[in-house]
């Protein structure tokens, strides 16, 4: 997964724009980011009330936080629901996005992201690395789903950059 974070990074396309996460959790990955690209600030979205409903066996409430987790000091949390705060995020941040790290687990959550990001035109040769897009039992049903339907329906072109066989991560970027 780190490898692959570590890949991706160096593939992106000069060194401004947003760099995104959504889906932090206790911030590990965010913290990872967050040294790739320690020249910049890197969002992370989540609203730490766990999943909002059931995902690969877990529960609605899976993955709650009674604290938020401790992030370098280059990140900054965007806490609440993607629906919630995205756009009112993006009124600020006019840049395109850079990277993204996609670690919304479920299907309405990716497909609100993309969209989102794509109806404000902050994608342009956006490298995106998905979390949990291949490799488990669910896949078709979450982040893969969101994403095929989203290429399909925008018609967007994209080319994968790296993936890890032994887990469920994937780097595409938009071309």
């Amino acid at each position: 997964k780190f490898e692959l974070l570590s890949f991706s990074s160096e593939n992106c396309i000069g060194n401004e724009g947003l760099i995104l996460e959504f889906g932090v959790f206790t911030g590990q990955t965010l913290t990872y980011i967050a040294n790739l690209y320690s020249e910049s600030i890197i969002y992370g979205f989540d609203s730490f009330q766990g999943l909002t409903e059931v995902w690969k066996g877990a529960e609605i409430g899976n993955f709650a936080l009674k604290t938020l987790p401790t992030v370098s000091k280059n990140s900054e949390l965007i806490i609440g629901y993607f629906q919630d705060v995205l756009l009112k995020f993006l009124e600020k941040h006019t840049e395109l996005a850079l990277f993204i790290h996609i670690d919304c687990d479920l299907y309405s959550s990716t497909k609100y992201v993309l969209e989102t990001l794509y109806l404000q035109k902050r994608l342009l040769n956006t490298i995106i690395q998905f979390d949990e897009i291949h490799g488990h039992e669910d896949a078709e049903k979450h982040e893969l789903k969101a994403w095929l339907e989203f290429v399909q329906k925008y018609s967007i072109k994209y080319k994968y950059l790296g993936h890890v066989p032994s887990s469920e991560q994937a780097t595409l970027q938009l071309i």
